[in-house]
């Protein structure tokens, strides 16, 4: 006889991982849309992710415009140096995001 197996799972643990990561979702989105700061998201090539309005007040580009801008074309020439110098330091570790 082909009878059917139950089995019970407790789920809760991974419940209230979902929920957590969700909260922080939702956290990281109400920071990025209402900082009053520029900010950005960005590959490690430059490339730009996202950005919200206070950014995009900033460098006088349209949204249209940033999409197709890297870093490096928004980043003040003086600025570049110390700026990659910040990256490397956050690849290695050295620093936190």
């Amino acid at each position: 006889m082909g009878g059917r197996r139950i089995s019970n799972t407790d789920i809760s643990d991974r419940k209230h991982i979902e929920i957590a990561l969700q909260e922080s979702e939702d956290r990281f989105r109400s920071i990025f849309s209402q900082a009053g700061v520029g900010i950005i998201q960005a590959t490690a090539t430059g490339e730009l992710l996202g950005f919200h309005q206070k950014f995009i007040d900033l460098v006088k580009y349209s949204p249209e415009e940033l999409l197709y801008k890297k870093l490096q074309d928004i980043i003040c020439p003086e600025d570049f140096p110390a700026y990659t110098q910040q990256v490397e330091k956050l690849w290695a570790g050295q620093i936190q995001a």
